[in-house]
């Protein structure tokens, strides 16, 4: 579990930098701050609501493959 905080806080840090980088541009692009910085808030929850699903699914499947193993006993037994 301290190795999965470790890589959410370096995968955190990473989407912070590319996130301020594609402000940049965007500001630089003549971009009106407001609706950049609104569009980025967006598009973060966005990414961070996909990963949080993306965990989700993993575990979830998980978990029915252990009881698929587990019935694939009990109906072989």
């Amino acid at each position: 579990m301290l190795f999965d905080r470790a890589a959410k806080g370096k995968k955190s840090k990473e989407l912070k930098g590319e996130l301020k980088d594609l402000k940049k541009s965007l500001l630089n692009a003549g971009g009106e701050k407001a609706y950049v910085n609104e569009a980025l808030r967006d598009y973060q929850a966005a990414l961070e609501q996909g990963d949080t699903l993306r965990e989700q699914y993993e575990e979830a499947r998980s978990h029915l493959r252990s009881r698929g193993r587990r019935l694939s006993v009990c109906w072989s037994a």
